[in-house]
C-alpha cells in the first residue's frame, strides 16, 4: 500500500513501502547520471537535487506529497541522491548549526539500486548534534563533510564482537563499544528506510569491485 510505514518495533525505526515506483527510480538515476561534478567525500559520490528550484519543483513536490503520507508534521529540509563506492562510518544525522536544534526529525532514505548485498545498520544510542565516529573507527576524514568528529562512546559497554565479524569488519573494533544494536534494515529498491535523525546508524560492509548503491537521502525538520 503506497505511503504506509511498516515498523517491527513500535518506535521510530521502519520502512515505508512504495515510496518511489520503478519510474521514480529510473528518473533519479538518470538525473544523477547528467552531473559531471558531483562531490567525493572518500567514501561515495553525492549530488544535490535542487527540489526547491522552479526546473525541479515537481520532484520536489512529489517527495513532500510521499513524506507527508507518514508524517503529516515534516519539512524537507534536503534531498541528494549519493552513490556509495566504499563503506561508510557510523554517525548521526543530527542538527549542523544552532538553527536545527529544535527543528531536526527524520532520516528517510531510499534505494535506487545496488550490486552487491546491502543493509543499513541502526543503533539504539542517540546523538542529537550531527557525529561521526570515523576517526576512532579507522576511516579517519573520509566521508567527512559538515559533521563533527565524536572521540568516545561508553568504552565500558563492549560491543558484541560476533556482530563486528560479521557486519561491520571494515570498522576498527575498539571503536565501537558503548553501541548497541537495535537492527539490521535490508535494502529494497523503492522501500525506504526511516529513523530518527539522532540515532547513530551506518552502513553494513560491503565488498566488490565496480560498486553501484545509489540511494536517495532525504532529511526533514518537523514544524
Amino acid at each position: 500500500m503506497m505511503g504506509t510505514i511498516e515498523r517491527t518495533k513500535n518506535d521510530d525505526v521502519g520502512y515505508i513501502e512504495n515510496f518511489f515506483d520503478q519510474n521514480m527510480i529510473d528518473w533519479c538515476l538518470w538525473y544523477f547520471s547528467q552531473f559531471d561534478n558531483q562531490r567525493f567525500n572518500g567514501r561515495k559520490y553525492i549530488q544535490e537535487t535542487h527540489w526547491n528550484l522552479p526546473f525541479n519543483q515537481w520532484f520536489g513536490d512529489y517527495c513532500k506529497k510521499q513524506v507527508k503520507k507518514v508524517y503529516p508534521e515534516a519539512l524537507i529540509h534536503s534531498i541528494y541522491i549519493g552513490n556509495d563506492v566504499k563503506t561508510g562510518g557510523i554517525h548521526t544525522d543530527g542538527w549542523l548549526y544552532e538553527g536545527e536544534k529544535e527543528l531536526f526529525y527524520k532520516t528517510i532514505l531510499i534505494p535506487l539500486k545496488f550490486n552487491v548485498p546491502s543493509s543499513t545498520i541502526i543503533f539504539n544510542e542517540r546523538e542529537s548534534k550531527g557525529r561521526t565516529l570515523n576517526q576512532i573507527t579507522g576511516l579517519g576524514n573520509d566521508g567527512i563533510e559538515t559533521m563533527e568528529q565524536f572521540q568516545e562512546l561508553d568504552k565500558h559497554k563492549i560491543f558484541p564482537k560476533e556482530i563486528h565479524d560479521k557486519y561491520l569488519k571494515h570498522l576498527d573494533y575498539s571503536g565501537l563499544h558503548g553501541l548497541s544494536v537495535h537492527g539490521i534494515m535490508e535494502w529494497h529498491p523503492g522501500r525506504a528506510l526511516t529513523w530518527d535523525r539522532e540515532r547513530w546508524h551506518g552502513p553494513v560492509c560491503f565488498e566488490g569491485n565496480n560498486i553501484e548503491r545509489y540511494h536517495v537521502t532525504i532529511m526533514t525538520h518537523k514544524k
